[in-house]
């Protein structure tokens, strides 16, 4: 009967319909009976304390079900969500084929072997350790796909997701041909093999700690693409990267013609050993642990260049770096003239012994105790200012001695951790600008009491 209030209130032995008990006392939950179906006007929840043990059969929720550490092991025939689905923490749970869910469904740490072919369009899904094996066909996710430690082993044909794509940690291995996903797609730590057909990616993908081993050449990724330590053994020619590219601990021994890298290229401990004439990177190249021992003038100017630890013996002459130069532990035995860091240049553990005076760096200079041995020190002595672990040997600044050295267009001074450009020297007061930091400063240098430096105030 229409408008009927329907009071369910029983005791814990009694499983008809819908048992509720808070702390020791009895909860109402009041139904409205409508043309056969039970109504409930808002959200069903279970707080702290609660224990829910069964939902009765023509059920219509108008609003979110939220099922958390529940005794319910079914959802019986004709219920009916108008909200989202939320389940976690129950022993486990079937849903039969005439569920409906209108908004979403997030189910964590529970055993569902398989949703209902029913669900076609969802507007987000998170499965995280639910034993869940497949998806239904045709499934289309308006948002967020979110799958976490399942045993799914491939996507269904006709597969759509609006946004994000993840499967982690599962045990894909296949996704459909011309799947297109909307948002950022991340199937890393599963023994996934290769790659669909027409694979088309709007953001991001991340598909490192997977058995990849080659990408096709219709593959379109708009952001970053991670494929590090997998399988990875070829990118096809002309590969376009949009974002950063992360080859890092794959056996690629070569890299194709005509890559383009918008972004930071990543080819650390590998076994490139050369970089084609035609690879053009316009972010950073990281290429650590490397057989690579010429970097090749087209490069330049390149945003950073880190090559610690790689078998690097030379760089172009006239070479630009916008930030970050190491060559930290490789057998580099010299720099090469008009070098030119915008940053930071870390030399300790390689061969270098002696800056030319056409070099310029922006801001730091990192290497071993003593191991430059042309720097004009006026006559200080050269203090360790950084030792090999890169952090700073800690001396009160007063005590700490400059380094200075020139080249073919201005005086540099090494002070304090930083370095400073001379705009001015008075007998033995420098004035000196901090580079990149800003600000100008005065240092005193004294033989007895070393150097001192004081910030200039602004007039």
């Amino acid at each position: 009967m229409a408008g009927f209030q329907y009071e369910i209130a029983f005791k814990l032995k009694c499983l008809i319909m819908i048992t509720i008990k808070e702390f020791e006392e009895y909860t109402l939950l009041k139904l409205r009976e409508e043309d056969g179906w039970f109504v409930l006007d808002e959200d069903l929840y279970t707080p702290s304390g609660v224990k829910l043990y069964g939902l009765p059969e023509n059920l219509i929720i108008n609003g979110d079900l939220d099922l958390e550490g529940t005794n319910i092991t079914y959802f019986p025939k004709g219920l009916i969500i108008q909200g989202n689905l939320m389940v976690d923490a129950q022993p486990f749970l079937k849903i039969h084929e005439s569920v409906v869910v209108m908004g979403g469904v997030r189910i964590f740490s529970t055993p569902v072997a398989k949703l209902p072919d029913s669900w076609k369009n969802l507007e987000f899904l998170t499965l995280d350790a639910t034993k869940t094996h497949e998806l239904p066909e045709g499934l289309n996710i308006k948002g967020d796909c979110l799958i976490y430690d399942c045993p799914i082993r491939k996507l269904p044909e006709g597969f759509r997701c609006g946004d994000d794509l993840t499967i982690y940690k599962c045990l894909l291995e296949e996704l459909p041909d011309n799947l297109h996903v909307n948002g950022r797609l991340d199937i890393r730590q599963n023994p996934i093999k290769r790659l669909p057909k027409g694979l088309h990616v709007e953001k991001d993908f991340h598909a490192s700690n997977t058995l990849l081993q080659s990408i096709p050449k219709d593959t379109f990724v708009a952001g970053n693409c991670s494929f590090g330590n997998t399988l990875l053994q070829e990118l096809p020619e002309g590969f376009f990267c949009k974002g950063n590219l992360d080859l890092s601990c794959t056996p690629l021994s070569n890299l194709p013609n005509k890559l383009t890298v918008l972004g930071d290229l990543n080819i650390s401990y590998t076994g490139i050993k050369s970089i084609p004439s035609e690879v053009k990177v316009y972010g950073s190249l990281l290429m650590q642990g490397c057989p690579i021992r010429v970097i090749p003038e087209h490069l330049s100017p390149i945003t950073s260049l880190d090559a610690s630890n790689s078998d690097l013996v030379e760089l172009p002459p006239n070479f630009i770096i916008k930030d970050l130069l190491s060559i930290a532990n490789t057998p580099m035995r010299e720099l090469p003239e008009n070098l030119v860091v915008g940053d930071e240049l870390v030399i300790y553990g390689s061969e270098v012994s002696e800056l030319p005076n056409t070099t310029i760096i922006g801001n730091c200079l990192r290497c071993d105790p003593d191991q430059l041995s042309d720097f004009n020190v006026l006559n200080f002595p050269i203090m360790k200012m950084v030792t090999m672990d890169g952090k700073v040997t800690d001396y009160h600044e007063f005590h700490r001695f400059p380094i200075v050295w020139k080249n073919k267009m201005d005086t540099y001074v090494f002070v304090n951790d930083y370095l400073h450009k001379v705009v001015g020297k008075e007998d033995d007061i420098y004035h000196i600008v901090k580079m990149y930091n800003g600000g100008e400063y005065v240092m005193t240098l004294d033989k007895e009491r070393g150097c001192s430096v004081v910030k200039k105030e602004d007039n």
